[in-house]
């Protein structure tokens, strides 16, 4: 058995109550891809970022922090989140960032000393977002990802507080970002048509076709910089058949919403 294969951080005792012996412990300690963050417990020297931050406070990742590492929403929240039992209390204070969000709690976490599982950081999210669109975006964005189940999508939905009720009454599968979810969201409550990556014969998946006459598409630098051209053509495949395309960078969503939705008001009046 490797650390990896224990999950990359361990006490000595765990592995001896795993089957290993005290003496395979011992060679594995002195392993040059082992790393050792306090007396007693291994972790694996490839740890980085925020996992390694947790293993030396002592502590799990959860919330937000779990979402990040798997590059699910988790809107502009940059905190460093982690999950402590009530009482508990971190081994080396000292290196806590400023800011940092401690979750307590008695639940059970799993077997994973490092991080709780996805669906316990999602429901933990729930409460930890101020906007509830972002929650929205957060489960779209771990479906889309594959982080989690179809199953244990709509689980989640079905067990989230009641204050989210009406925003997660417009959840889906098949969105691809969380600008993407947020824009739908706020064009449905504005009274829009809005269907998310429908398929269109001869131009292809779309952002969000409103109204069947215009489609937005919210452009992430990191997705669409090496695609210019086929956007374009994609965009002139669209006019040909008469649904008008309006592209803005992604972050627009957050900073200039008003004027976005004005915009789209205009469109879909010209194409009536």
């Amino acid at each position: 058995m490797t650390l990896c294969e224990f999950g990359h951080v361990a006490t000595s005792g765990a592995l001896v109550a795993a089957g290993m012996s005290r003496r395979s412990v011992a060679r594995l300690a002195a392993d040059a891809t082992v790393w050792r963050p306090r007396r007693g417990t291994l972790a694996c020297a490839h740890l980085s970022g925020d996992a390694r931050l947790a293993v030396q406070l002592g502590a799990r990742l959860d919330c937000l922090s779990v979402l990040r590492e798997k590059k699910v929403w988790t809107g502009h929240d940059a905190r460093l989140h982690l999950r402590l039992p009530r009482g508990g209390r971190l081994v080396r204070p000292d290196l806590l960032p400023e800011g940092t969000h401690i979750h307590w709690s008695d639940a059970s976490a799993g077997h994973d000393r490092l991080r709780v599982s996805m669906s316990t950081a999602l429901r933990r999210a729930m409460t930890c977002f101020d906007d509830p669109d972002d929650v929205v975006a957060a489960l779209e964005s771990a479906r889309h990802l594959k982080t989690i189940s179809s199953a244990t999508f709509h689980k989640l939905i079905d067990s989230a507080p009641i204050r989210l009720g009406p925003a997660l009454a417009l959840a889906q599968e098949g969105p691809q970002s969380g600008y993407e979810t947020k824009a739908r969201l706020r064009l449905q409550r504005a009274g829009f048509r809005v269907r998310a990556q429908v398929f269109i014969p001869g131009v292809g998946h779309v952002d969000n076709l409103i109204n069947n006459v215009v489609d937005l598409e919210t452009d992430g630098r990191e997705f669409h910089e090496s695609s210019f051209e086929s956007d374009r053509r994609r965009d002139l495949a669209a006019e040909w058949i008469g649904i008008r395309t309006l592209r803005v960078p992604a972050a627009m969503v957050d900073t200039d919403w008003d004027y976005i939705e004005e915009t789209i008001g205009r469109m879909v009046r010209d194409a009536s």
